[in-house]
């Protein structure tokens, strides 16, 4: 038994779970009893003194009860799993406590018929507990059952044995000591079992890590040479735009100044030229925000300068429905802490889903406002258009993610996850109020930056 007490010492040192060392010092408290009962410490160690042979005894059973109710509520992890019944293998351990007072006072006799009868019903507590999550833990459970059976039977005759009755065998006197030693390997083994498939889980949970850090890293190598890619593309098309305009340009001078219908096609032209310019640029800065490592980066900027930057390129980049711009005078010169090209994106984004989505119905014009809160400004876009059905509002806000009812409409799903990243990352939130065939109402609000 002394082996076993010095192996959970070194399961202790090696993983700091509390269960390892309170069942070494269950198991000391086993060993010592029973060195005790067979008079082995009043030989050795208290010759001829027999009050210390007395408290040796009295101290060692007590302590025993004390740090095997403890054990034992580990070992099943009460604490978590009822909170009563903690409670009452706390009151055992205090009860061990007690007795160890009366120990050292010299009156074990009179508190040992009640720990002799606290200690039989913990057994059976232990017994029951053991059979009720048999089948909990595979292995380590029937083990743990086993081991309490083992004591709960030990306990039963040597109680048995001191209250006199007749016929008991002579090993009878050894049951504690023996029951003590089948406990303490079982549970022994119940731990071995669990550190194993603990290794085990702990080696399968690094390999997860693994795989999922692999994923990550190919993800983030895939935007990268997917921005790379639309790097790559937009300058070769606005090389080409640009190109163009100039072009135009020089067309626009060789023309007459009466000859209009001209002049406007060339407007036109131009007017096409920025739009597609615009488009690149938008479609490079949402790849850049897709990815899991972008930071905003935020400098001082007033909100009315940011809303009516959206709402200008807005009207370079879209067309449809008018977006009538409102302003609270109160909210347009609150400072903000921002990117303000991303603001600008996310509020884009809103705008395109409205208008997008309000055309399908007519042309009925956005709302686009941008007014005070009571700790900043929130940033509103309210459209007319087929709405979101009720079902789909919890998830919008997630990657690829679209209403049901917009299914046959071009679009990615991207729009609003990028909103509402972009929201948080400037430590404001993005919501969403919609009925459907009624509208759409996408609300931004921001904190107003720090004086």
């Amino acid at each position: 038994m002394s082996v076993l007490f010095v192996i959970h010492l070194v399961f202790f040192c090696f993983d700091r779970k509390r269960q390892y060392l309170l069942v070494a010092l269950s198991t000391l408290g086993v060993m010592l009893v029973y060195a005790g009962n067979l008079g082995l410490s009043h030989v050795l160690l208290f010759r001829g003194t027999g009050w210390a042979n007395d408290l040796f005894l009295g101290f060692n059973a007590w302590m025993g009860l004390a740090f095997s109710a403890l054990a034992c509520s580990s070992l099943l992890d009460l604490r978590r799993k009822s909170i009563w019944l903690h409670g009452l293998y706390l009151a055992y351990a205090a009860i061990g406590i007690v007795g160890i007072g009366f120990a050292f006072a010299g009156r074990n006799l009179v508190f040992g018929p009640i720990g002799s009868s606290v200690s039989m019903l913990a057994g059976i507590v232990n017994f029951l507990l053991g059979l009720w999550y048999l089948n909990e833990d595979g292995a380590v459970s029937r083990l743990r059952a086993a081991a309490f059976t083992a004591i709960a039977l030990g306990l039963l005759i040597t109680l048995r044995d001191r209250l006199g009755f007749d016929l008991m065998p002579e090993w009878s006197y050894h049951a504690y000591g023996v029951s003590g030693l089948i406990m303490t390997i079982l549970l022994t083994g119940s731990l071995a079992v669990w550190l194993r498939k603990a290794e085990a889980l702990s080696l399968a949970q690094a390999a997860e890590r693994r795989v999922a850090e692999e994923a990550l890293q190919a993800e983030m190598q895939s935007q990268f040479r997917q921005v790379r890619f639309l790097e790559v593309v937009s300058h070769q098309y606005r090389a080409s735009l640009a190109a163009i305009r100039s072009s135009v340009d020089s067309l626009g001078l060789s023309l007459a100044k009466s000859d209009k219908a001209n002049h406007d096609r060339i407007m036109r032209i131009r007017r096409s030229v920025a739009q597609l310019v615009e488009v690149l640029e938008t479609n490079l800065a949402r790849s850049h925000l897709q990815g899991p490592a972008f930071r905003a980066r935020l400098a001082p900027a007033t909100a009315r300068s940011i809303v009516v930057a959206a709402h200008q390129r807005s009207r370079d980049l879209l067309t449809g429905p008018e977006i009538d711009l409102h302003i609270a005078p109160d909210a347009a010169d609150i400072k903000l802490a921002a990117d303000t090209d991303m603001l600008e994106l996310a509020i884009l984004n809103v705008l395109e889903n409205a208008v997008k989505y309000a055309a399908l119905k007519g042309a009925s014009p956005i709302a686009l406002s941008l007014d005070k809160t009571t700790d900043g400004i929130a940033i509103t876009v309210t459209d007319h258009g087929i709405g979101i059905p009720e079902r789909d509002l919890p998830h919008v806000f997630k990657n690829s993610v679209r209403g049901s009812n917009a299914k046959g409409t071009d679009g990615s799903g991207l729009g609003l996850f990028l909103v509402a990243k972009i929201a948080t990352a400037h430590g404001g939130s993005a919501t969403v109020q919609s009925r459907e065939c009624e509208g759409t109402t996408v609300r931004i609000t921001l904190p107003a930056r720090e004086a």
